[in-house]
């Protein structure tokens, strides 16, 4: 799937606001959801709509966002917390942290065009991992510079990261450390509580991808990627049993409902020949049913 380039305004009216995504804001009186999708919310629903909001965040397709959550399911650790750290180091996601650019498609074009230097090279892949110590600076061009001096004056000050260091006399960025969940937090709270958004948004986005819901991931995974909706939601139906009786502490028959999900599992990976191999490195990441 390609890169959204769509309205902007038609995707923060389903999902709420997306401060990556666009500067722009609503009306004064008029509500940033649809009240016709207004109601109560199925799980699914739910988890979909929080992995549609970190995708449509960070600028990413459906393919890059399988491929940093396999990547994070390798590492040490959480998966979640990993994951995190994966997007937030991106380029042009340090980028719209800094302040250099009022967003991350913004960000994204600044790189693209080759306005931004880090330590002292021109890089223009947004997706590159930035390393602590790494020195982000803008072009030695009066054009580069301007633009980027555009975003940092209505950048409020106060709202940067802890591990990102600005210079704004001298376009220039420092990255400090990796980025931490206490830090994250702070940092990304005060910019969304600004636009509206709930602060728990990139949080239950990465539940919604890591092992502590996996279950629920493999259900909309089976349903919006491999297009199997019947399996998706049966899997989905079984998996979300599991999950209650786990939380009410009854381990068998949370084992019983798995083992149900996992039958739905196979038969959608046997009946998807040229997707086999997706889907069992889906059934690796998961590790539910290994």
């Amino acid at each position: 799937m390609s890169r959204y380039r769509g309205p902007r305004f038609k995707k923060i009216r389903r999902l709420g606001a997306l401060p990556g995504l666009t500067s722009k804001r609503p009306r004064a009186g008029s509500d940033l959801r649809n009240q016709s999708r207004a109601g109560k919310k199925s799980q699914y629903r739910i988890r979909l709509e929080e992995k549609q909001k970190l995708r449509f965040h960070y600028g990413l397709t459906e393919r890059q966002l399988l491929k940093y959550v396999r990547i994070a399911a390798k590492a040490k650790g959480s998966t979640g917390q990993v994951l995190l750290q994966l997007l937030e180091m991106r380029l042009d996601n340090i980028l719209f942290r800094l302040g250099m650019a009022s967003t991350i498609p913004r960000a994204r074009q600044l790189v693209n065009h080759r306005h931004i230097l880090v330590n002292g090279r021109i890089v223009d892949i947004p997706s590159y991992r930035c390393k602590p110590r790494d020195i982000i600076t803008a072009k030695d061009e009066q054009k580069s510079r301007v633009m980027i001096q555009n975003s940092l004056d209505s950048f409020p000050q106060e709202e940067l990261p802890k591990h990102l260091t600005l210079h704004p006399f001298q376009y220039k960025g420092l990255v400090n450390h990796i980025i931490d969940k206490i830090r994250n937090r702070e940092s990304i709270s005060k910019k969304d509580r600004t636009l509206g958004i709930k602060p728990q948004m990139f949080q239950l986005s990465i539940l919604a991808l890591s092992e502590k819901v996996t279950p629920m991931a493999m259900g909309y995974v089976l349903q919006e990627t491999l297009k199997y909706g019947s399996k998706g939601r049966n899997l989905l139906a079984y998996s979300d049993r599991g999950e209650q009786a786990i939380r009410q502490g009854d381990s068998e028959i949370a084992e019983a409902w798995f083992d149900q999900a996992a039958e739905y599992w196979k038969q959608a990976i046997a009946l998807t020949p040229g997707n086999y191999i997706e889907a069992q490195n889906w059934l690796k990441i998961t590790r539910r049913f290994e």
